[in-house]
């Protein structure tokens, strides 16, 4: 290192935590390079200065310190949430380090004495406790974070009862199958298909191109998956944000007919995702509702035609940061920013994606693991079961159309991850409603590999 200095005391000074002592050499291996810590010279200078400053600086210093706390909260827009995660990222960053130090600095100029600032012992104790407050919070969330795990006493249970699935007959539940409601191509099928419809759009594709959102919904009895346009660089949002996006894509989930539909000038998109500004959906949903924490949104059309942000509130109810759920839902128009904030018992039956899927699944393997208690799931494993995994590795799961809403199919499987399940289970997107229905068969992968081998002639 240059100049064989201390990386830790360039930071906090030769005694960060006011316990005494400092960084010191020593008890290195005979024939392996001598480092001594010494206190950093040029920070302590640094120190110095910052605790001589006069008011008029002080003030100035404190002003442009708010502005750059303002300006970055506006950019990141972090929730003002004590469960989130990235609130406490931001406050470490723009708050509690930036205390931390200063305090540091004032206490070590005045234990030393400067130029302008006198030894005081009274006011150096008194910023070596100030100091404190700032690690003080740190630890606090250190222990929020403890209590949010699953081997805290009485949490796998809290767990496992986030999402309780009924115990139902399959065929008393489900009738007979009506296939123009069974989708026949994936996600990928379908961005594809929507993709070679936008290139005959030759007025919109110089300056538009599909946002991979492609949420599959439930619209007019029909499975489909839409995804709104987005601006296709900066110039071209320059150019086009007065007037917004002027079309989404619909993909039919059963026909594989694809189709853009043009929006007049009155609905057309204004608040997207390629929004760079204020207009952006995350940011301006998240500075209207400052307190709430967002999760997976989803874009959505109702019965109407009409573009919406469907954007669920995440709320954790263990701990500091465990046991998330979705408590409330907010409906912003994508033409008007309109927005509607209700309970999930009262989101309208047009909408589809309250629930995302991958937290459905997660609530799903919680209740499936904890069941029988933290300990169980780790040795006994009596009775533990988890959802099947995709073909990729990652979870695997499919949607169907039921009673005018878009349920999320999963298979479930043993612990041990075997490649036969013992049932499946249904879950309402909308309002988790959720059904197990007990059977026994192959996982969809291995069904999967099984019908490729009867068709192995065909490639």
């Amino acid at each position: 290192m240059a100049g064989n200095q201390n990386p830790f005391a360039a930071i906090f000074g030769d005694d960060p935590f006011g316990v005494g002592g400092g960084f010191s050499g020593g008890g290195s291996r005979q024939g392996a390079p001598q480092v001594e810590f010494n206190t950093n010279e040029e920070f302590n200078k640094m120190k110095d200065k910052f605790a001589t400053m006069g008011k008029k600086a002080m003030i100035a210093c404190a002003i442009i310190a708010v502005i750059v706390v303002a300006v970055a909260y506006w950019w990141f827009h972090p929730p003002i949430n004590i469960h989130s995660m990235d609130t406490w990222m931001f406050i470490g960053i723009f708050i509690l380090l930036p205390s931390f130090l200063f305090f540091r600095a004032r206490a070590h100029a005045y234990k030393h004495g400067s130029v302008k600032v006198g030894v005081s012992k009274a006011k150096a104790k008194t910023f070596d406790t100030l100091a404190w407050i700032p690690v003080a919070v740190v630890a606090l969330v250190a222990v929020g974070t403890l209590l949010s795990l699953s081997f805290f006493p009485g949490n796998a249970q809290k767990y496992a009862n986030i999402l309780v699935p009924a115990d139902d007959e399959f065929t008393q539940d489900i009738q007979e199958v009506n296939y123009d409601e069974i989708p026949v191509i994936d996600r990928d099928s379908a961005m594809l298909l929507g993709n070679r419809t936008m290139g005959s759009m030759s007025d919109l594709v110089s300056q538009f191109e599909i946002a991979p959102t492609y949420s599959q919904i439930n619209y007019q009895n029909h499975p489909v998956r839409v995804s709104p346009l987005g601006y296709a660089d900066l110039f071209k949002w320059l150019q086009n944000r007065e007037q917004g996006i002027p079309a989404y894509v619909i993909v039919d989930m059963t026909s594989q007919d694809a189709q853009v539909v043009r929006l007049d000038s009155e609905h057309a998109i204004k608040y997207s995702e390629s929004e760079p500004l204020a207009r952006n959906i995350d940011r301006y949903v998240q500075l209207k509702y400052p307190f709430y924490m967002f999760g997976e949104k989803s874009f959505e059309i109702d019965d109407d035609g009409n573009a919406w942000w469907i954007c669920p509130v995440r709320d954790f109810t263990i701990g500091l940061f465990g046991g998330e759920t979705v408590s409330r839902a907010v409906l912003v128009n994508a033409a008007t920013g309109e927005c509607q904030d209700m309970a999930v018992e009262d989101v309208p039956q047009w909408v589809d994606h309250v629930y995302p899927a991958n937290l459905i699944i997660q609530q799903y393997n919680w209740h499936g693991k904890y069941t029988n208690g933290w300990l169980n799931s780790w040795l006994g494993q009596n009775g533990v079961v988890q959802t099947t995994p995709g073909t990729d590795g990652s979870a695997g799961y499919n949607y169907i159309a039921k009673d005018d809403d878009v349920w999320l199919y999963t298979g479930v499987t043993s612990a041990t991850g075997d490649e036969s399940i013992v049932g499946f289970v249904l879950v309402n997107q909308r309002t988790a409603e959720a059904h197990f229905y007990s059977c026994a068969g192959a996982t969809e992968s291995s069904a999967m590999q099984s019908a490729e081998g009867q068709v192995q002639n065909l490639r």
